[in-house]
């Protein structure tokens, strides 16, 4: 089985929301459905490794497209 580090993880998280001027409910929203996801990470709940994967597989997608420049693209690279 794969290891993730925590704290690692939130890292990449917060780098992201703040190169894309993203809230943490708006992240949990369009990465996994669900506004409290970040929050509850801070709070110490830890996310499945199928979840951090889907998470960094989302903010890979979302990147690509918004270098792409299709903002419309990137709001859509949902995949929860």
């Amino acid at each position: 089985m794969q290891q993730y580090d925590p704290d690692d993880f939130l890292s990449q998280i917060a780098d992201f929301m703040a190169s894309h001027s993203m809230s943490q409910s708006r992240f949990g929203i369009l990465s996994v459905n669900n506004p409290n996801f970040v929050a509850r990470m801070h709070d110490g709940t830890s996310p499945t490794l199928r979840t951090v994967q889907k998470v960094c597989g989302w903010m890979d997608d979302f990147e690509l497209a918004e270098q792409k420049n299709d903002k419309e693209e990137a709001a859509r690279a949902v995949s929860y």
